[in-house]
């Protein structure tokens, strides 16, 4: 209201101007008094509301600048099932809040960059995005292309949060990188004590994907260590690089062959489901682990009733029946055709958390971070999240398996639980 007024008087003085120079011109001069005065009225009326005009809307174009925000993400190529879920909830969480009314009376934009999972791709798709003119940057999905990203993040003052990035080399920083997920060795703890104290599963071989070796050799390592303070050995451990040739049934040969109870898989979705494949094809039957980065629908899809059986520890519910999350899932199903996995109510959730501390610093961007920071918690589609004072996250996370072709959940973990990617 005040700058509509002030336009008001901008214009009232542009008009005073316009009588002042007809008043004191040589035709204006040369006139009869009421004809002047005729001659001014006529001014008034056909400049002011003009001038009025003008001025309204350039105060509304001011006021509905869009917001632009960044998403990047895998977007293409065999480790794209966390990045595309994920943008898509982006996107349906922009969609909504614009329908709302936007941030502050404002649009908002998404521009979204694919990283190919390269980490010159990633950081270039990051700097685009910052000289585009975005508040903040959801992703990456990885935690490679996170730490990739990491230097010129900080280094732009940007805010980026992830919505599955759980490295733990990310943790405990203070920097400008915040993440819906608590560090990984939570999660990998978690699920070498499930595997050991309550299935006594004794010996496990693991394979992991050098690809995303940041989060990978993190959640080996973290699993290893709870595994063997528990009593439990690792007779076996082969890598890979997702894509690269040579295949995987020799590394399946040589895991047999240490005669493991279970087998540890860190490793997308796809991969993951071609090891399992693997696995039945030797007629093998060993308790089947994986770490959270497997369960996409992808896992699903492609493994068939070779990954029935198979156990993880995931921040998603997909039997819950709370409104909150049946809501999300009806509009992400009708929107996209497909069920939402846990990299979609992350990155649901990360949109939310963003909305809300922009909305908080009044659109202040240099706050964003200390805004995060002093909200402290945030309402998840299934359960608080909180983010503490490095922008780490602690939330619920759920004992899942697959069944019958489809993910369904086994327990519920502690409530301080996490999953990790």
């Amino acid at each position: 209201m005040t700058e509509i007024l002030r336009t008001q008087r901008q214009a009232q003085l542009s008009v005073d101007h316009a009588l002042s120079t007809s008043r004191s011109s040589p035709a204006g001069g040369n006139m009869p008094k009421f004809i002047q005065q005729h001659r001014d009225k006529n001014l008034v009326a056909a400049v002011l509301p003009l001038l009025l005009i003008l001025c309204i809307l350039l105060t509304c174009s001011e006021r509905k600048t869009p917001v632009k925000i960044g998403f990047a993400s895998s977007l293409t190529g065999k480790l794209s099932d966390l990045g595309i879920p994920a943008r898509n909830a982006v996107m349906l969480a922009v969609k909504e809040k614009n329908q709302q009314g936007g941030l502050l009376g404002r649009p908002i934009v998404l521009l979204v960059r694919d990283d190919k999972h390269d980490p010159d791709t990633a950081v270039r798709v990051d700097k685009e995005l910052i000289d585009a003119g975005v508040v903040a940057i959801i992703g990456h999905v990885t935690s490679s292309m996170s730490e990739a990203a990491l230097p010129l993040i900080d280094e732009h003052k940007m805010l980026m949060i992830s919505p599955t990035t759980a490295s733990s080399r990310l943790a405990g920083m203070k920097d400008y990188f915040f993440r819906m997920y608590e560090p990984v060795r939570v999660n990998a703890g978690d699920l070498a004590e499930l595997v050991y104290a309550k299935r006594s599963v004794g010996r496990i071989a693991v394979i992991y994907d050098l690809s995303n070796q940041t989060y990978t050799e993190d959640y080996y390592q973290s699993f290893k260590l709870a595994y063997e303070r528990l009593g439990g050995r690792i007779v076996q451990t082969q890598t890979f690089s997702s894509g690269q040739p040579g295949g995987l049934l020799h590394l399946v040969e040589k895991m047999k062959e240490s005669n493991p109870d279970g087998v540890l898989i860190v490793a997308g979705g796809l991969d993951t489901a071609l090891i399992c494949q693997q696995i039945a094809k030797l007629s093998w039957h060993p308790t089947l682990l994986a770490s959270p980065w497997s369960m996409t629908n992808d896992l699903v899809k492609h493994g068939g009733r070779s990954v029935d059986g198979i156990l993880s520890i995931i921040p998603l519910n997909p039997d819950d029946d709370s409104p909150r999350y049946q809501a999300f899932r009806d509009r992400f199903r009708m929107e996209f055709g497909q069920q939402p996995g846990f990299s979609a109510v992350c990155a649901y959730e990360a949109a939310m958390a963003l909305f809300l501390a922009y909305e908080k610093a009044a659109g202040n961007v240099s706050r964003l971070p200390d805004t995060l920071l002093a909200i402290q918690r945030f309402p998840g589609l299934q359960g608080e999240i909180q983010i503490d004072e490095f922008g780490d996250a602690k939330r619920r996370a759920f004992i899942t398996t697959v069944k019958d072709g489809r993910m369904t959940t086994v327990r519920e973990q502690h409530e301080d639980a996490s999953s990790s990617k």
